[in-house]
């Protein structure tokens, strides 16, 4: 399901995706069904329609953050995509610093030689502090600093 696009093409592709959630105990209701698509390397996708027809949940496919059916097709090579979430997912009791840091360990494809080692991943952290104008709350509580910080704050990381 996650192997490489078989024309070996870099950039994401997709087929025939369907993802069923249960909605209510014992009641699964199908949210996506046969969806398909592709964005080439440095391209962007839009996906649009309706309140409720499954955008987000298929964005969430793709990013590998929700397991689709069985029969679905993607392929994703390592780093080729960033979904944003539409919802901040912000740890108050973290730094600001401690966030950049562990979403530089989520990150981490454990292939890219560019970030192998913690100490270059705790550097690149530190680079997008600076890069943000963070570096006066970096040891602010995300939930506590004067400044008002949400997800806006860390959507430019470039890892």
């Amino acid at each position: 399901m996650w192997s490489s696009a078989p024309d070996g093409t870099d950039g994401l592709a997709f087929e025939n995706v369907a993802i069923t959630l249960e909605v209510k105990k014992g009641v699964r209701k199908t949210i996506v069904s046969n969806a398909r698509g592709s964005v080439g390397k440095d391209g962007l996708l839009a996906i649009i329609g309706p309140s409720g027809a499954g955008k987000t949940t298929l964005l969430a496919a793709l990013a590998r953050e929700r397991v689709p059916d069985a029969g679905s097709r993607i392929w994703r090579p390592a780093g080729s995509a960033n979904f944003l979430p539409q919802d901040d997912r912000l740890l108050p009791f973290l730094t600001v610093r401690e966030t950049l840091r562990f979403a530089a360990e989520l990150r981490w494809d454990g292939v890219d030689a560019r970030w192998n080692t913690v100490e270059k991943r705790d550097a690149r952290a530190e680079e997008v502090l600076r890069t943000l104008g963070l570096g006066d709350v970096g040891d602010s509580r995300v939930g506590s600093s004067a400044r008002i910080l949400h997800r806006r704050d860390f959507c430019s990381m470039a890892w």
